[in-house]
């Protein structure tokens, strides 16, 4: 079958036309799917998502772009404290120009927790 992929879009003609720059699957053969892009201070690109691994098991992916998406980097990759499973729910910036990244993961007994991870924009 078909699986998703995190994919970055970009347009230099004000939405005329796009083409895609970052194309990312966690796992070859499993979904992975993007929620969020985001910039901070120092113009650095951060796209939000979740890739699920070789398991199945969902993880909360962030990616980094330092020179306007001509490449990108896996910047944060959590899969819960115990790597049952997380997934994203949303991406923020702070007013100190850090970014915060929303969501939930699984425990062993598949309880759902709450989380929000910062991530230091330097």
């Amino acid at each position: 079958g078909q699986t998703s992929h995190f994919i970055v879009r970009r347009s230099t003609n004000r939405g005329q036309s796009f083409t895609t720059v970052d194309d990312f699957q966690y796992v070859q053969g499993q979904d992975s799917f993007g929620l969020s892009l985001q910039a901070d201070s120092f113009g650095v690109l951060y796209a939000f998502g979740e890739g699920k691994d070789a398991g199945g098991i969902s993880h909360l992916i962030v990616r980094r772009s330092d020179n306007g998406g001509d490449s990108w980097t896996v910047t944060d990759d959590y899969a819960g404290p115990d790597g049952s499973g997380a997934a994203g729910r949303g991406l923020a910036r702070g007013p100190l120009g850090d970014l915060f990244a929303a969501g939930f993961y699984f425990d062993k007994q598949k309880t759902q927790h709450g989380l929000v991870r910062k991530l230091s924009c330097q």
